[in-house]
């Protein structure tokens, strides 16, 4: 708990299951704030240890001015859509944010008021997930997914020259390696520069991820035109 400028925040950890965790977080006013004013809680542990976790706030109402007041409401975005709805939040406006420390899990969330605030306190839940770690099996598999070969001729000419080219982005740490399949089927350079047998066929030119075993293929029409 924690207690300063006339506020109390208590700090609330409710238990579920991975890959989720979740808790309350109450302010308790000891004096109305005012619109303008921030408050911030202190660092706040996901339980879920280091990553990049996705995080969700949304507000508890119970004492909404519909016909089921005591009902306990989840109010998620911005309560002042509801202003002209038949359920109107017994809630302050305000804004939300957070800051995320992906080396420790922990995050610190601020409230801004939008309005003085006459309630005396402002309840929020909060839920953080746990971002899925992919194995390499299935990294690669995504890549796979991913890679392809963009630019394959409908038809070439014997002798010609064409340069291949992926999908692969210029950032992407792995290599391309080039090759064709089968025999006197032309000759393709470490970037892609095809050149077309002398004689018509059809061939296929494979490139390849080094390291992997991820691949894509296509084959090539040599042809006089």
């Amino acid at each position: 708990m924690k207690a300063s400028n006339h506020i109390q925040i208590i700090y609330t950890q409710r238990p579920l299951q991975e890959p989720y965790s979740g808790g309350e977080i109450e302010f308790r006013f000891e004096q109305p704030p005012k619109k303008g004013q921030c408050f911030y809680t202190e660092p706040i542990d996901t339980g879920m240890g280091a990553g990049d976790h996705w995080l969700h706030f949304f507000f508890i109402d119970q004492m909404g001015t519909d016909e089921e007041r005591a009902a306990r409401r989840l109010v998620w975005g911005d309560v002042q859509v509801f202003n002209r709805s038949s359920y109107i939040p017994a809630l302050p406006a305000v804004s939300l944010g957070a800051v995320m420390d992906s080396q420790t899990g922990h995050f610190q969330l601020g409230v801004q008021m939008k309005e003085d605030v006459a309630v005396p306190a402002l309840r929020i839940g909060w839920r953080a997930r746990r971002e899925a770690l992919l194995s390499e099996k299935e990294q690669e598999k995504k890549r796979a997914r991913q890679f392809y070969i963009t630019n394959a001729p409908k038809k070439m000419k014997p002798g010609m020259i064409y340069f291949f080219e992926t999908n692969l982005p210029e950032e992407e740490r792995f290599r391309v390696r080039w090759q064709v399949l089968g025999e006197q089927a032309g000759q393709i350079d470490e970037h892609g520069k095809y050149t077309a047998p002398d004689h018509p066929g059809l061939f296929e030119v494979e490139a390849r991820i080094e390291g992997t075993d991820l691949r894509s293929s296509v084959f090539v029409m040599v042809a006089s035109l």
